[in-house]
């Protein structure tokens, strides 16, 4: 019997196999050196990736492992001529008036709700802040280097906005808001002392001064399409809050954007947070109810046209013994404007003192003219008026309205853009009311002149600039909420005006093709010429200053305006010597 036995070889039969000579040491490297290599190797390329991707690994754990997010509230305002930023951000919004504040929480199921109105441009004040918690210390601060981030409206044709520009269209005459005293203490919008003329403070005066960023981390604004803002800053870490301003203007219009939206359509505000180089993303919705009852403080539209329209704030159980009016000239709509902007924030506003908000000739205002029959404002202090004009009616009941009040009368004129006082009832307490106005630079006695709300009343008429300009509405605006937080009506930072005082002398009657070439309040000499028309001139006789002068096309019909003196009127010098 014969067995065959066949033996199978293997790699490892072999007597000289490749392990065997690695473990020989084959060209000087055995297995274990070579194992121990490749750990060093990826030991350094793993320190070498974590060194440089560090901020990558600690974004990733803080946000993704950990759940950590960028905090983001909204500020919403109306107003203006708010400054939010002095100490702390939570302490001047308790103790401010007429804003709002909400927290826009990420990942949430209820989407944050706003309610905005047509025909208004609010300010939306975005803070953005990272603070990081105990669990995310031990793995670091991240640095976001640079952050970027968008903000979205939608539909875009519904809404214009408007951010602080770059330094490229520093020179538009537009609004910025990085020009209003709600952004003075902004950390990075005062990027160094040679800022100060541009912003109209100091760094010394900068609360934010050792807590901002370095001068050179500047935030950047770019419209890269309509309703879209990119925004850009250098580098942020944590601590620091971001606060990100727009003007978001809801037109009067309910035009349809340029393409068809469907009734369902929502519109938008959206802030999308997208630091480069970081693994975190977030985006942040707020839902805007475009309100149509804008502008209904005084509703002309279906108002009599025999009654004033008024409106009283304030404590329900306390007389008014503040006015302001509005609108005694139906085309001078400054004073609604601004009334109406001051009582949109609503519950907001908090009352101290009961305050009569007058609207006069609302027929004129409807029609867009100056009077329905006659001017209404040269009737105050008639008795006997000849015909029946729709205007005699309206002046008995707001002289009933005003009594008892100190007043605040709003106009807009022909004649300049720079906001002047006239006065003309020599009650001492109608000073008070001249220097609540806050920012008039000329107040002039005009008791020379028949007529007017303000030789009736204990108070001022306010000539707040350019007949239909929002220049006007924003001086009148202004007046308003200086004169009732110095009259106490509300709390607030205001200012009192130390104006130059002019008292009316003489009037210059001419017919209607007379240009007035000089400038209000300006000195004209003697043989000065002061007005032209077809070859003929006016030259002064004496030195005189002039006031209330326009184009005799523009300003009164009958009149180029009135010559005045520097005098103070007698009530103030009275009131100099009781000092």
């Amino acid at each position: 019997m014969i067995i065959i036995t066949i033996r199978r070889r293997t790699f490892f039969n072999y007597p000289f196999s490749v392990v065997e000579v690695l473990q020989s040491g084959v060209g000087g490297i055995t297995v274990t050196g070579f194992y121990r290599l490749s750990i060093l190797l990826l030991t350094v390329l793993t320190a070498l990736i974590g060194y440089f991707q560090r901020n990558w690994i600690k974004a990733f754990l803080q946000f993704h492992v950990i759940g950590r997010e960028m905090d983001v509230g909204l500020i919403q305002t109306r107003d203006r001529h708010l400054d939010i930023g002095s100490e702390g951000i939570d302490d001047d919004l308790r103790d401010s008036r007429g804003i709002k504040y909400t927290e826009i929480p990420a990942g949430s199921t209820a989407t944050t709700k706003l309610t905005v109105e047509r025909g208004t441009t609010e300010l939306f004040l975005l803070v953005m802040r990272y603070d990081g918690n105990p669990r995310s210390r031990l793995v670091g601060n991240v640095r976001f280097k640079p952050m970027h981030w968008w903000i979205h409206t939608w539909p875009p044709d519904m809404f214009t906005t408007l951010s602080p520009r770059t330094a490229e269209s520093a020179g538009t005459t537009d609004q910025r808001p990085s020009k209003t005293s709600l952004h003075t203490h902004d950390s990075l919008l005062v990027t160094g002392i040679e800022r100060e003329n541009d912003l109209g403070i100091a760094d010394s005066n900068n609360p934010y001064e050792m807590t901002a960023y370095a001068p050179t981390a500047e935030k950047r604004y770019a419209h890269i399409r309509r309703g879209s803002i990119r925004c850009e800053l250098d580098a942020y870490t944590a601590g620091h809050n971001i606060f990100t301003p727009i003007w978001v203007t809801v037109p009067e219009s309910d035009q349809q954007p340029r393409w068809e939206v469907a009734d369902s359509q929502k519109h938008e505000l959206s802030i999308v947070i997208d630091p480069p180089h970081v693994p975190y993303h977030t985006r942040r919705t707020i839902e805007l109810n475009v309100c149509e009852e804008v502008g209904t403080t005084f509703a002309t539209t279906d108002a009599s046209p025999t009654k004033p329209l008024i409106e009283t704030m304030g404590p329900a159980d306390e007389t008014p013994t503040l006015a302001v009016v509005c609108c005694i000239h139906g085309d001078e709509i400054c004073g609604k404007r601004a009334i109406e902007q001051l009582l949109s924030v609503g519950d907001n506003l908090e009352w101290n003192r009961a305050v009569k908000f007058i609207l006069a000739n609302p027929a004129a205002v409807e029609q867009g003219s100056r009077a329905i029959d006659t001017d209404l404002n040269r009737l105050f202090g008639q008795d006997d008026i000849e015909g029946d004009p729709l205007e005699a009616t309206l002046k008995d009941e707001i002289e009933d309205e005003l009594e008892g009040c100190q007043v605040l009368d709003l106009h807009s004129t022909d004649s300049t853009d720079e906001p002047f006082a006239l006065i003309a009832n020599p009650a001492e307490t109608s000073l008070e009311v001249v220097e609540a106005t806050g920012v008039v630079n000329n107040a002039v006695d005009i008791s020379y002149v028949s007529g007017g709300l303000q030789t009736q009343v204990d108070g001022v008429t306010v000539e707040c600039g350019l007949t239909s300009t929002e220049s006007a509405t924003a001086t009148a605006y202004q007046v308003l909420r200086n004169f009732l937080i110095e009259m106490g009506a509300l709390d607030g930072k205001s200012t009192t005006a130390d104006p130059n005082w002019y008292t009316i002398v003489d009037e210059v009657p001419v017919d209607a093709n007379f240009r007035f070439i000089r400038e209000n309040f300006q000195p004209v000499a003697p043989g000065e010429t002061f007005a032209r028309a077809d070859g003929t001139t006016l030259e002064a006789n004496n030195q005189f200053t002039p006031v209330l002068m326009a184009d005799a096309t523009e300003g009164y019909h009958d009149i180029l305006g009135y010559k005045a003196e520097r005098s103070e009127p007698e009530f103030r010098k009275k009131d100099a010597r009781t000092r």
